[in-house]
């Protein structure tokens, strides 16, 4: 098992991203450096919903999975 991370800087206001890996491999998500509980985020197929546009631009989210 390997961990992996997805990070960026939000460019636009938004409340929903794209998974660059398997969703269901999430471990823990990051937004300002503040872990998330993982109830205050939902899975949609691929894409992560943060709900009401949440994410502004500058926040850095960092996203880690556990890859098999």
């Amino acid at each position: 098992m390997r961990i992996v991370e997805q990070a960026f800087r939000v460019t636009t206001r938004t409340s929903i991203m794209k998974a660059d890996h398997p969703a269901n491999c999430i471990f823990q998500i990051f937004v300002k450096g503040r872990l998330q509980d993982k109830q205050s985020y939902k899975i949609d197929g691929e894409n992560i919903n943060f709900g009401f546009d949440c994410l502004v631009p500058g926040d850095l989210v960092q996203v880690f999975y556990f890859i098999p």
